[in-house]
């Protein structure tokens, strides 16, 4: 993950001064915890799978297993994206203030 630190031009009586805008912090923050939140999802959602009883009957694949996996990747995402998006919000709100009370 990349922060980048931009400097924006801010114009004051006739003078041209640069600021640090925290907007790219801000967006690297948010990304970093829509992936938290993803990953935890991911974990919870492959639990669960594997509470579920499978039969004897048929051998599972490697490829089975791994498709599987994958598909409940892509669940997290969307979870985390969608569905359950006020958990991710509510993770940046707690670490965003954190931050502030540290600085």
């Amino acid at each position: 993950m990349k922060i980048n630190n931009s400097v924006t031009p801010v114009q004051n009586n006739g003078r041209i001064l640069y600021e640090k805008s925290e907007k790219p912090k801000d967006d690297g923050l948010k990304e970093a915890v829509s992936e938290f939140v993803s990953i935890l999802l991911s974990k919870i959602f492959k639990d669960m799978d594997k509470s579920i009883p499978r039969s004897e009957l048929t051998e599972e694949s490697y490829g089975q297993s791994w498709f599987r996996e994958m598909i409940l990747d892509e669940y997290a995402k969307t979870a985390s994206k969608q569905a359950l998006r006020s958990l991710g919000e509510t993770v940046y709100k707690q670490i965003a203030g954190v931050q502030q009370r540290g600085s």
